[in-house]
This record gives structure tokens, C-alpha cells and sequence, in this order.
């Protein structure tokens, strides 16, 4: 678990250094969403995502559905511990019509993934705990290392440690 720490405390100063130099400038909009989100999140974590499980979508439920498994790797902001599980749900739309075919060209199947870093924020209270994972919902307040979202939380980290945001 130490070396796994100091591994993504590598990358996180290896990127810093990156996005300090300069090199992309952000997006208008994208410091201001982090700070509201930031503002609207209990719990704001690093997580290495381990497995992911494709669920097809069914008659039932038209939709397409990703789970992404990680472990919390830090703790930025919250009460959770490092070393918990999280599960990161993604929602697909698939068109009513079309579920079926879907269904056949995407069947259900779960990967082992490399170890793919994401920050996730999300709320304790509206996240339950089921079979050992803390589901996490499918929010949009979460992102992968190296994206503009990242270059824009490292930005406020220094602006704000205790990471409160700003309601926009």
C-alpha cells in the first residue's frame, strides 16, 4: 500500500510540475465548475480504479451502464479512509428502439484495468455502502489525472488547501 502511495504521489507531483510550466491554459468555464462542485461535495478523493463491468442495457432499463471499481488512494477532503472501495457509475442513453441491438453488439463483461487515477467528489450521505463498495453515484464531479479538470484542482489546491470552493 506504501509503494502505491508513493506511486501517485509521483505522478501527482510529476503532473503539478507539468501544469505548472504552463505548457495548456484552461477553459474558462472549467475553474469555476470545480469550484462549485468542490463547494457542494463532502468527500473529495483520489481513487486507482482497478475494474471496470459493462452492464447492456435490458428492456427494462434502456441503458447502457459502466462501473469503474477503485480503491481511495488519498484523502483530500472528507471523512472517508484511504484504502476504502469505491464504485464510479456511468449511465449510457441508448435509444428505446435500439436497446436490443445494443445488447448483442455490447454484451455484458468486466476488465481488469491498468490502474487508471481519477479525483472523485461526492456526498457520504448519499453514498451507501453495498457489498463492501461505496457506491458514489453517477455524478459528473469527477475526472482522470492529466485532464483540464485536474490542472484546474491542483490551481485551486494552492489557492484553497481545506478545498471549500466557491458557490458560482
Amino acid at each position: 500500500m506504501k509503494q502505491l502511495i508513493a506511486i501517485v504521489a509521483v505522478f501527482a507531483l510529476a503532473s503539478s510540475n507539468l501544469w505548472a510550466e504552463g505548457e495548456q491554459k484552461l477553459p474558462e468555464y472549467v475553474l469555476p465548475v470545480l469550484q462549485n462542485w468542490l463547494t457542494y461535495n463532502t468527500e473529495v478523493v483520489e481513487a486507482c480504479v482497478f475494474r471496470e463491468q459493462w452492464i447492456a442495457p435490458t428492456e427494462k432499463i434502456p441503458k447502457g451502464m459502466l462501473l469503474k471499481f477503485g480503491t481511495i488512494t488519498r484523502v483530500h477532503k472528507g471523512s472517508v479512509k484511504v484504502g476504502h472501495r469505491i464504485v464510479l457509475p456511468y449511465l449510457f442513453e441508448i435509444s428505446v428502439g435500439t436497446w436490443e441491438q445494443e445488447a448483442r453488439l455490447r454484451p455484458d463483461r468486466i476488465s481488469m484495468v491498468d490502474g487508471e487515477l481519477m479525483i472523485s467528489m461526492f456526498n457520504k450521505k448519499d453514498s451507501p455502502e453495498e457489498n463492501g463498495y461505496r457506491n458514489v453515484g453517477d455524478d459528473i464531479s469527477r475526472f482522470p489525472f492529466g485532464s483540464e479538470f485536474h490542472k484546474a484542482f491542483l490551481i485551486e489546491q494552492d489557492r484553497d488547501p481545506k478545498l471549500e470552493g466557491i458557490q458560482n
